[in-house]
């Protein structure tokens, strides 16, 4: 009799039914899964970022804190030395005097260069006043 029952064709109809309901469920659901699978790898990507953030900044807090820091900031803002340093000041050059020391010119040389830059700087000053 159960033999009679799986071997009739209303049990293979309404089990093919079944599984065919079951398949189009799962098809249903695939869009849904892999979208919470990429908003998933999204968030362990946040997580790995804020992680590595927090790892940063302990070991800023950790520099904040150290002697090396304050020492630092006391030299740049408080003008700090210890008592057998000696200071040095180091000045950028400009745009002249790099040009003057690319020439190796002589001090009368630079003299004079100067001059001549002031004398032209004179000539197109006075020529812009004339023709105003």
């Amino acid at each position: 009799m159960f033999r009679d029952i799986l071997q009739s064709k209303w049990f293979t109809a309404v089990i093919s039914v079944v599984l065919g309901f079951f398949l189009i469920s799962v098809i249903k659901l695939k869009p849904p899964l892999a979208m919470v699978g990429r908003e998933l790898g999204n968030l362990n990507h946040k997580i790995d970022e804020a992680e590595k953030n927090s790892l940063e900044l302990e070991e800023l807090s950790d520099y904040l804190k150290s002697n090396a820091y304050l020492e630092r900031q006391a030299r740049l803002k408080l003008n700090y030395k210890k008592p057998d340093e000696k200071v040095v000041f180091v000045y950028r050059k400009t745009g002249e005097t790099m040009l003057l020391s690319q020439t190796d010119l002589s001090v009368g040389q630079a003299q004079k260069f100067f001059e001549s830059k002031l004398m032209a700087n004179l000539k197109s000053w006075w020529g812009y006043l004339i023709n105003k």
